[in-house]
This record gives C-alpha cells, structure tokens and sequence, in this order.
C-alpha cells in the first residue's frame, strides 16, 4: 500500500515537502441554497464572483434552476443584476473573520475576489471581438468607480484579471468535456498567480498524507465513518484514536473536510457536497413542476410541495424519498440530526399529525414587501454592519453577511427566554412577523433582512423596546459566530437627509447618534421613537429593579443603565466579568472579538450572564 510506504518513511525522511492546495466549493445558482454556504464552508482566501457579461451592468434578471433540460425560475419577486452580485459578494466577504487555523507561517491581511465574466462568446457574437473587449472594460470600469464600490473594498478585487481589467472573460460551460478541461485548467493557471491570496501553512508531513488518505478512502461516496479511519489509520499510517481526532479537528477547521462529533454515527465529508446535494434537491422542490419533481424525489406527493413552499415545513418521510442522495450511514435521520446541530432547521411538534415536522426557513420565498407595519409607535431600529480598514480610519457600512439571517431565523425562534409564534402573515425566508410574549402581554415584531441592514419593528409598550433589542443583538452574535463573522454590527437610524449609504449611527454611552456620511444633526435628544430603544424615554422601567430579586435576561439594559449612573468604568469590565461569574476563557474570547472596544466587552459580558 502506497499510503503505508509513505508512513514509513516518514520517521527517516529529512525533505520537506512544498505544494499548492486549493479548495474550490460550487455555490450554485440558487439564491436560498447560496445563503446556507457559509454555514459549511470556512472563510476563503480567494472568493470567485461569476458575472453574465453577456448582459448589461444593471440589466435585471431572475436564476433559474436547470434540470433535466429545463429551466425554472428559483424566486418569483426578487430581480438580480451583475452590479448587485460584485457588491454583495464583496461586501459579504469582508464581513468575515479573518482565517483562524494552527500552524499558519504567512497569510492574507483580508480575502480577495477574483471576477469571472461568463457568456463571453454570446457577447462577441452579438457584437464583434473589438466590442466585446470595450464593453468588458467598460463593465470592469462601472463596477470599481469611486460611486459604485468603498474604498477600502476597491484593494479586495483582483485588479488585473484580464489585461486592465477585473472581470476575467471567458466562454459559456462547453458540452465538450476536453475543451471544458482545459478551459478550467487556464482559469486555475490565472488564479495561481494571484500570489496576494496565497495562505503559507506548515503542517506536519503525516497531516497532509492522512488528508491525502482520506480523500482515497471517501472518493467512491464522499464520506467514510470516524471508526473506519480510526481502524485504517491505526493499520496504515500507525496514528493512534487521538491523533486521529486531533487530525480531524484540524481539517474541519482549515479546509472543506467536514467533521461533526457531536453528531452520530461520527462522520467525515470529504468535501460538503453530499450535504449540499440534499440541500439542493429539498429547496428545489419549492420551484420546479411536479412531473420534474418526480426525478427528484420518488413519489413525492403535491401536498408535500406546496406545504414546503408554503409553510417552510417537512417531514423525514419526505427525504426518504431522496433515493440517490442518501447512502449507508449517511441516512435521512442523520441529515436532519445534522441541520438541527447547525440551526439550519428546527423540530415542531404537530397537535394533529402524528410525524414531528421540521421548519426549513431557506424554502420560502421571498418578501415583497407585503407587512402591514403602520401601527407602530417606535421608529425602526436598524442593525448595521461596519468595516474599518485601518485604526484610524472612518469606518464604512458593508452588506449584512451572506447566511447571516438564516441562522438568525431559527435561533429566535429556539430561544427560551421569551414566548413566540407567527403572525398570520405569510411566511418569508428574508422577513418574519413574530408574536413576542412579554410580562404576558402579545407584541407583534417584524424583523427584515434589508440586506443592505437588517430592519426591526415593535408595536409594543416602549417600555419592552431595550428587552428586545437586547434579545435581537444577543441573537444576531449566535449566528454572527457560527458562519464566523466578526460582530461588528451597530445600532442605527435611517439618515435625516435620506442620503443613501448613510446611516446615524447610535452611540450609546453618550447617548448621541452621528451620521456615517453626512454632516446632519444627529437625532434630537427628545425623540422618544427612536431612543425608547436604549431606555432613554420616561416609561423606561429602570426603577422596577427592586432588591433582593433574581435578575434574568429581561433586566439586562437597566443594569447596564444602572452601572452607567453609578459612574461605572468600562476600563473595569474583566472584573464585572469575572464577578457576574464569567470564565476566564470567555472573557478572553469576548476581549479577542472586541480589541479596543471596552463598551463592546461590557455588552457582551452583560450578554453571557
């Protein structure tokens, strides 16, 4: 055995070994699938936007889902374009922490993206050679003018792909599979040499041969057991229970390999395309017809379809007749064991049928915009992400991270602190309408992923907005940490001169809110719609803490309000930690995901209590 000779000499061999290793992960072109990447994948050095420059920068148009040689649109309201793919993306990309892994000698200060131009030759044939170059150039010129993309994002594309331009053309998919190869094999040549995305690791030799291993011993299905590596490893590469543990951990972490203990039977994915593939078929349901749903799905029925695409909500019957994705221990009831772990669904236990159901937010659709959201008595809080380039630099507003929502979706609704349960209002995948129970009383809260912001809505008692401010930050950092993006979110208000991009920004310790980009007058001290949100209105409730009761979750922003009159420092805030009965580690960590920013550690400390 190969693998067995190389084991051997390993203890002798005084070479290294220096070698270029890629991972690559189809996102697809489903918009609802592409939100749940992040979830599986870890931060890329190298993110590949794929633009159709065979049409306009602003030209609208829908993805559609081919199969079986048809074509299906995947959302019936949202419109796409090339100009909101670049952005997004980028803007998505630099929401992520940069990559944490062991044993990292160089890395890249933060990702970069390199923009592929698909439809090249659809483009030369409705024009000509010279004016297709003009208008691929042009297109590159749109996408990274001073009005179209932040500065600080503009150093994060790959800025000669193509000659002086960004967007790397190249033909539609060929049906020759030759020429397909060697397509691909001249992309990968032009992505290698973009030496500022390259991640310097050096790894122990038996780490990269066990990786090798792996890959021969999943290559036929695309997972193996924990055991049967453990049995093999022992044999052929003499690693122990614990090394190969400890081998696994690091994979999970630093590449694509997949690696779930928590989950049995103990699984390794060589990659998260058989996850993915389950994932891909379930949402596709929501939109094909149903003689095409048939190659899909064995005998699934149309009431299963239109409960899925309507309610988000299926049973495991439903997967099981998934025949071709499933195969021995990667079964139906490990899938969903699998997603609950990773709160990409959540179990419901039906009063009337027998089966329990499981809500898959990702297989709704869209919002269009329908709420009814004129009852309200407080403005809308925003949450919005910022990036700061360098210390002193003015920070800029980026997109809501990609996947973001999903995970937000279901951690609301699995949290136990409060009651909640839909509206009637129809259900979205980007929007929810909750009614939120507090002290007894029924509220209703619309929260929407604006995806340039996230925007919320209560129709409740003013005095209960901090309470659930508190509940939406502390369930936007969950999900913040699960897809490892850096909690840089703020609280914010629509700007006062409706200048786009703008936000005003809420400081709260002084109680004042700025403007990011204009110089308006921040938001008067008296507008009791926007600062009942912090507490700072006359029904705030700050005296209801009494002494000699339990405090919970609920009291959270009084005691912050209290620390802050009794002239608390927030230079003290380990110590408030370690007294609020914190670990040392989690203090830690609060202090890595938030250098320089004491009021952060605060908030947070006050969060974990």
């Amino acid at each position: 055995d190969e693998f067995k000779k190389i084991a051997d000499l390993l203890p002798i061999a005084e070479a290294q070994l220096s070698e270029k290793w890629v991972y690559i992960v189809d996102s697809g072109g489903q918009p609802a699938y592409q939100e749940l990447l992040p979830v599986f994948t870890r931060a890329a050095t190298l993110n590949v936007i794929t633009l159709n420059i065979s049409k306009g920068i602003d030209e609208e148009f829908e993805f559609m889902y081919r199969i079986n040689g048809q074509e299906f649109k995947c959302d019936e309201k949202m419109k796409y374009s090339n100009r909101k793919i670049f952005n997004f993306v980028v803007s998505s990309a630099s929401a992520q922490k940069p990559i944490d892994i062991p044993f990292v000698k160089h890395q890249p200060k933060h990702s970069m993206s390199f923009v592929l131009g698909t439809h090249y030759d659809v483009l030369i044939e409705r024009t000509n050679k010279k004016d297709a170059e003009t208008k691929v150039v042009e297109m590159s010129e749109k996408l990274m003018s001073p009005t179209n993309i932040l500065p600080h994002l503009e150093c994060r594309i790959i800025s000669k792909a193509y000659g002086n331009s960004v967007i790397h053309p190249v033909d539609t998919l060929q049906e020759d599979s030759v020429e397909r190869t060697k397509n691909s094999r001249k992309i990968l040549e032009t992505m290698s040499k973009c030496t500022e995305v390259t991640m310097e690791i050096e790894v122990p030799m038996r780490c990269f041969v066990f990786e090798l291993y792996l890959e021969e011993k999943t290559k036929n299905k695309g997972f193996v057991t924990k055991d049967e590596v453990i049995q093999s490893c022992k044999e052929d590469l003499y690693m122990s229970e614990h090394d190969v543990e400890i081998a696994l951990k690091f994979l999970h972490n630093s590449t694509i390999i997949l690696y779930y203990p928590e989950i049995e039977p103990q699984l390794v994915f060589v990659n998260p395309q058989k996850i993915l593939d389950v994932l891909s078929h379930l949402l596709a349901l929501t939109y094909v017809d149903y003689p095409t749903a048939q190659s899909l799905a064995t005998d699934v029925t149309e009431s299963e379809m239109k409960r899925l695409k309507k309610a988000g909500l299926f049973e495991q019957v439903l997967l099981e007749k998934f025949k071709k994705v499933f195969l021995d221990d990667f079964t139906p009831d490990y899938f969903i064991n699998l997603l609950q772990h990773l709160h990409i669904i959540s179990k419901l236990k039906s009063q009337v049928l027998v089966r329990d159901s499981y809500f898959l937010p990702s297989a709704l659709p869209a919002y269009n915009n329908n709420y009814d959201i004129t009852n309200v008595t407080t403005k809308p809080l925003y949450y919005v992400w910022l990036e700061q380039e360098d210390e002193w630099e003015s920070k800029n507003a980026v997109l809501a991270p990609q996947g973001i929502f999903i995970l937000f979706y279901v951690h609301l609704l699995e949290q136990k602190e409060y009651k909640v349960e839909f509206t009637r209002h129809p259900k979205y995948r980007n929007a929810l309408s909750l009614w939120i129970y507090i002290e007894g009383k029924r509220c209703t809260l619309y929260i929407i992923n604006c995806y340039e912001h996230i925007k919320v809505y209560f129709d409740g008692p003013k005095r209960y907005c901090p309470q659930v401010r508190e509940l939406i930050t502390t369930t936007i950092n969950k999900s913040s940490d699960a897809i490892s993006a850096k909690r840089n979110h703020v609280n914010a208000f629509p700007c006062p001169n409706k200048e786009e991009q703008c936000y005003c920004i809420v400081d709260e310790e002084y109680q004042v809110a700025n403007c990011l980009l204009c110089d308006s007058s921040d938001i008067s001290e008296k507008d009791e719609m926007c600062w009942c949100w912090f507490g700072l209105e006359s029904d705030s409730g700050l005296a209801d803490i009494k002494k000699d009761i339990l405090l919970n979750t609920t009291h959270l922003h009084d005691v912050r309000m209290l620390l802050k009159e009794g002239k608390f420092s927030n230079a003290e805030w380990f110590d408030f930690g370690l007294g609020l009965g914190l670990y040392y580690d989690t203090l830690k960590s609060i202090e890595k995901d938030y250098p320089r920013d004491t009021k952060g550690c605060v908030r947070e400390c006050s969060g974990e209590m």
